[in-house]
């Protein structure tokens, strides 16, 4: 759990195997991916989506969305109340019945204009 809360980079399952196997050499890929479902079960870690990449996994369990670069697989969370509070409105007045929203995580996905930069956000 430690190496996941640490990454800001939103790794894989064999990322993470990677990084864990330097303190633990004898540690398996099963065991990662066992215990990344327990934490996704218990709360403790979200599944990010990414189109045709394996599935990457986030630790950081405030409200917040993400920017995906589709060609080199950065990920970066960005905060933004006024948009959380548009998007929440929103769906409250859809009238979407037998349904109530707990969480809206909003996901953007594009390329880098400039390949070789990483993505900021300038939220405000």
């Amino acid at each position: 759990m430690q190496v996941l809360s640490d990454s800001r980079e939103h790794p894989t399952a064999e990322q993470l195997f990677e990084k864990v196997q330097l303190s633990h050499p004898t540690i398996s890929l099963g065991t990662i991916y066992k215990t990344l479902e327990t934490l996704y079960e218990a709360g403790l870690a979200h599944k990010v989506h990414v189109a045709d990449a394996a599935q990457r996994w986030d630790a950081n369990m405030q409200p917040h969305h993400h920017i995906v670069c589709n060609d080199s697989g950065q990920i970066i969370d960005f905060e933004d109340e006024a948009l959380d509070h548009l998007l929440s409105n929103y769906f409250s007045n859809k009238n979407i019945s037998n349904f109530t929203p707990r969480q809206i995580q909003l996901q953007l996905n594009g390329v880098k204009q400039t390949p070789n930069q990483p993505i900021k956000y300038h939220g405000h």
